[in-house]
């Protein structure tokens, strides 16, 4: 079967490229690209996997991802095109504001590496490199937590004020290279540069994806209005299998870090057949993951929506509602080979929540809300809709780790409210844009 979806998803893929116009960006492609790429890791990888997926888990990601084209379609035929006057005048910031930004983005990274250090040193590291694997462990293991370690209230919300400032102001850097086609600007990167080390001390693999998306997929929107889509296509391809190969390294050494083994003398060889199998632990085991958890049999949460909606009912907490959390468990653990995955692709939350009758009415709209947010963008005025665009870019490491897991959710939650909220406020009253 897995050579079977393999060949679908392929077809899929294809089809939402030319569909989507021949563009990179369009999300139903990179959906679809991803889970190819998944399901063919898996495919070359099956001997070491073990087993092949059943018909059940061919069915709920074709119908998936079918629905999420459709979804998209949707919204491009809602919104048909614009007769927006393209304004191309350069943004120019004053250099007072980039240092606050660039003072507040060294502030909350300062912060995140105290933070950071005193939860490793009450578990007995003494450096940054020991206490990223200790911090790691202690993130991940609810039954670890100790409340006099979390990172303050005023750290976070320091934080997303930082980022929003921060991406907005690197918004207007690539609208003025691309856009507005005017060099120079480049005080307009210091504060997004000063934020990144941040990213370390969350030790999340994910953390440090979501800024290199965030730049590739809004340098894509900017260069397919002014350029040849066959040029960008063929450079950011080439370029693509470049950062593929710098983020596979940086895969391999932090996983390394965070499992202890940076230290281990081991041979090429050796070294090339880890990471082999950990890329196959990571790329396919979404797949083998729903497989599993539909072959297994599953049961569906006590509070309706509880994955799904979980950022909806965070807010209604914070906001005075009563109401009661399921309890917290880790995903069930299950073989890929020797190792053991709690990765089930985002298919799994949605069937757990709404069951199999429901789950494609649910990426139908996730597919409509991601096409028509797109779309929305676009055709927009790009000078006069950074707050659009900072929330569309920030979107895609959503989209493209959907093959991995559900993490709309988030888009409900309180901090992405407040993340918006410091966009508007920070791009109207602060940076004034006329």
């Amino acid at each position: 079967m897995i050579y079977i979806l393999t060949i679908i998803l392929m077809i899929l893929s294809i089809f939402s490229y030319v569909n989507g116009g021949k563009k990179l960006h369009t999300p139903s492609f990179l959906v679809c690209i991803t889970f190819c790429i998944s399901s063919f890791y898996y495919m070359i990888n099956i001997d070491f996997v073990g087993h092949d997926i059943s018909f059940a888990t061919l069915f709920v990601i074709v119908t998936g991802i079918g629905s999420w084209i459709f979804g998209e379609n949707l919204a491009r035929h809602h919104l048909g095109h614009s007769n927006v006057v393209y304004e191309k005048t350069p943004v120019k910031i004053p250099t007072k504001l980039i240092i606050i930004a660039s003072l507040l983005s060294f502030a909350v990274t300062f912060g995140n590496y105290l933070s950071f250090m005193k939860i490793g040193n009450h578990l007995g590291g003494d450096s940054v490199l020991t206490s990223y694997a200790l911090v790691r462990t202690y993130s991940i293991n609810a039954d670890m937590a100790e409340s006099s370690l979390n990172k303050p209230a005023t750290l976070k919300l320091a934080e997303l004020i930082s980022t929003a400032f921060s991406y907005l102001i690197f918004y207007y850097y690539l609208y003025n290279r691309v856009t507005s086609r005017k060099k120079g600007y480049f005080l307009y990167i210091i504060p997004f540069l000063v934020s990144l080390p941040s990213l370390f001390f969350t030790t999340s693999r994910q953390a440090f994806m979501e800024p290199v998306l965030f730049v590739i997929f809004l340098l894509l929107f900017f260069l397919y209005r002014e350029r040849s889509k066959i040029s960008i296509n063929r450079k950011f391809i080439k370029w693509g299998i470049i950062i593929l190969v710098v983020c596979i390294a940086l895969f391999k050494i932090s996983g390394d870090v965070r499992g202890g083994k940076i230290y281990s003398n081991i041979s090429i060889m050796e070294s090339i057949e880890s990471l082999n199998h950990d890329l196959c632990v990571y790329v396919a085991s979404p797949i083998c993951g729903l497989d599993f958890f539909l072959s297994d049999g599953y049961t569906y949460k006590a509070s309706f929506g509880s994955n799904t909606l979980a950022g909806i009912y965070d807010l209604l907490r914070f906001i005075g509602f009563t109401i009661n959390a399921d309890e917290v468990n880790l995903q069930q653990n299950f073989k890929i080979g020797p190792a053991q995955s709690n990765v089930y692709s985002g298919f799994k939350g949605i069937i757990e929540d709404f069951t199999l009758l429901a789950y494609i009415p649910y990426v139908l709209f996730i597919g409509y809300f991601c096409g028509f947010l797109y779309r929305k963008f676009t055709i927009s005025d790009f000078k006069h809709s950074a707050v659009l665009g900072v929330f569309v870019a920030k979107l895609y490491v959503y989209i493209c780790l959907f093959y991995f897991s559900d993490l709309f959710h988030i888009l409900c939650g309180t901090t992405t409210i407040i993340y918006i909220v410091s966009l508007v406020l920070i791009n109207k009253y602060i940076i004034k844009i006329k």
